[in-house]
């Protein structure tokens, strides 16, 4: 049973493009992961992830206790195309094409 986020566009409002995935790319490549266990966990559960301290408070709970998991997303799939447009350009390179 994994976990849904609506997303579909009629539950929205304030709509706009996000239009820098460098930025979005400087964000992940510059924020630290961490290995760690919850102080509630016991030995031996561990999670793998970012801090909330190291991501910007866009993507962050207001109270800086969570991950706003749908921004996260966002952001990372941002990432991802901005490392697809600069393999891209580099592919051009490699066949003389850019």
């Amino acid at each position: 049973a994994g976990a849904l986020f609506s997303s579909a566009p009629d539950l929205k409002t304030d709509i706009r493009p996000e239009p820098n995935d460098e930025e979005a790319l400087d964000v992940f490549r510059d924020a630290d992961i961490s290995r760690w266990r919850y102080k509630d966990e016991p030995p031996g559960a561990e999670h793998v992830g970012t801090m909330t301290t190291e991501l910007p408070d866009d993507m962050v709970s207001p109270d800086g206790e969570a991950i706003d998991v749908a921004s996260y997303l966002g952001r990372l799939t941002q990432a991802v195309r901005a490392l697809d447009k600069k393999m891209g350009a580099f592919e051009g390179l490699l066949r003389g094409t850019a």
